[in-house]
């Protein structure tokens, strides 16, 4: 019994099955009483190996409590990669071909303010202060400037 119980730990110890200490003892009991329960069956072949029968049944079982102890990854609803596919490249480089051109059909007050609202992420009070305009000014031409910029983005998108 004690060559039994010394050839089962061991397996259960080898490293390459990474059980760690305190999980062994379990592990080494499930096997000795699942040789136990196939030694005392009827039909067990007592004219094989016993030894290569003993680890066998060793490997198999601490296979079996990695199996179980796998360790499980939380998948998450954002995909890993963020790498864009083709289709997120055309399509922006199509937004930016429209935008390109819907700024050059634009008045050069328009593109200025746009520029230094959206581009430099200036205030209105800053750019009104540095065009010694009012703020209201300022948002009300913005709010002309973006008007004329979707009705030239319609007409692009109506030429094609």
């Amino acid at each position: 019994m004690a060559h039994v119980d010394e050839l089962v730990r061991r397996v259960v110890r080898y490293e390459g099955y990474a059980i760690p200490g305190h999980e062994r003892e379990d592990v080494a009991q499930e096997v000795l009483l699942q040789l136990w329960l196939a030694v005392a069956r009827p039909d067990f072949d007592h004219q094989q190996s016993f030894d290569a029968f003993i680890r066998a049944v060793a490997c198999r079982r601490c296979i079996d409590w990695r199996r179980r102890r796998r360790a499980v990854v939380e998948l998450k609803a954002d995909p890993i990669d963020g790498a864009r596919g083709p289709e997120e490249t055309v399509s922006e480089v199509e937004r930016l071909r429209i935008g390109r051109r819907v700024l050059a059909r634009l008045s050069p007050a328009c593109r200025e303010l746009i520029r230094l609202h959206a581009a430099e992420e200036r205030t209105y009070g800053e750019i009104g202060s540095m065009q010694r305009r009012s703020e209201g000014a300022l948002r009300v031409q913005m709010h002309a400037c973006l008007k004329a910029a979707r009705a030239i983005r319609a007409d692009i998108e109506g030429e094609r």
